[in-house]
């Protein structure tokens, strides 16, 4: 299970997690990003969720986005890895976890909450990062979806929410409001599965990113808030991107082109 040339394995494991949190943590912050993982309540005061329902799910790890408490955030860097130092509590239980996890004793759901097909971990952050460090491919869960109810009284809440998973980032508040505006405005020409179950995620899975990676191709390095902008630019002269991928990255570079914007969209 563990090299044996190594007196204390566990702390070494550790160590490693702990350097690579700090890197990432320092770089994301040294960006303008979040250097920790996103936190539900910064939403919402209290989760309202629907109802008392839980269901379990076995979900892959890629889809744990964060925790529920803004608290918790802080001792995980973006990756959900350690950001506290060795011989702490937190490191020994962070250690004590990983091992039960490599001797198959840590199988119980954690209780987890959905927004946007994402989810929170409200119970069991350790756990996840040492699953996220090990590169599981999921965990099961015991989750709870959010209230439509609340999304509905707060219509700014999706492009927000973009903004605080490091998705989509703007300059001005008021590009948040466009954006809302453009995918309540979006219908694909033939409505999938997929579309009907949610059209938001939808809209940026099959157009929002694929935009996005056409902005990285031409751009050396963009700034993440001005791909954002762009974005909010382009619908707004040329409609959605969608057709061919060659008009649209001409259109993408005559944008850019005018009145000198490479200084706006590139690379700080």
């Amino acid at each position: 299970m563990f090299p044996d040339d190594i007196q204390n394995p566990l702390e070494e494991i550790y160590k490693k997690a702990y350097r690579s949190a700090r890197k990432s943590s320092k770089k994301a912050k040294k960006k303008g990003d979040n250097p920790n993982i996103p936190a539900l309540s910064r939403f919402f005061d209290s989760i309202p969720t629907v109802g008392d329902v839980y269901r379990i799910r076995d979900v892959p790890i890629s889809k744990i986005l964060g925790t529920v408490d803004s608290l918790r955030s802080v001792a995980f860097s973006p990756e959900y890895y350690p950001l506290f130092k060795l011989n702490t509590s937190f490191s020994e239980s962070w250690q004590k976890i990983y091992e039960q996890i490599c001797q198959d004793k840590q199988n119980e759901p954690l209780l987890a909450f959905e927004l946007f097909n994402w989810y929170f971990i409200c119970d069991g952050n350790k756990r996840t990062s040492v699953s996220k460090y090990m590169n599981k491919p999921s965990l099961i869960l015991r989750t709870s979806t959010i209230s439509p109810s609340i999304i509905e009284k707060h219509p700014k809440i999706f492009s927000k929410f973009l903004s605080l998973i490091g998705l989509v980032y703007f300059s001005s508040p008021k590009n948040e409001e466009k954006l809302e505006e453009i995918i309540d405005s979006y219908a694909p020409q033939t409505k999938t599965k997929e579309y009907e179950e949610d059209p938001r995620i939808y809209f940026i899975n099959q157009v929002y990113w694929p935009f996005r990676q056409t902005c990285h191709d031409i751009l050396e390095n963009p700034k993440r808030s001005y791909v954002g902008d762009l974005f909010v630019d382009y619908v707004e002269r040329y409609g959605f991107p969608e057709g061919k991928k060659n008009n649209i990255k001409k259109n993408i570079k005559q944008l850019i082109k005018e009145e000198k914007r490479k200084v706006k969209y590139s690379g700080e």
